[in-house]
């Protein structure tokens, strides 16, 4: 039985937008696309549901890893800790 975290969890992933095939969309620039929009056209967040798909889905590693990196927004060289002993 699941605890009330993952409860919580189901039903937010239960209840976030799907694909026009009716999955669960994995992308999250699909997501952000899918959503209603404000009067300047950002997309209207839940932050919970984000929160639940970005964890299950990696987007944040994704975001930093394919736009941050990717694109030289930063860079290793950029931390001192770059160059000590981190482990």
């Amino acid at each position: 039985m699941p605890n009330k975290y993952e409860s919580e969890r189901i039903n937010i992933l239960k209840n976030a937008p799907r694909d026009k095939d009716g999955n669960l969309i994995t992308d999250r620039n699909e997501y952000l696309k899918s959503l209603p929009t404000c009067e300047v056209g950002l997309p209207i967040i839940n932050h919970d549901e984000f929160e639940a798909l970005s964890s299950e889905f990696d987007w944040e590693y994704d975001f930093i890893q394919n736009y941050l990196v990717d694109e030289g927004m930063i860079c290793a060289w950029d931390y001192d800790e770059f160059h000590h002993i981190t482990e």
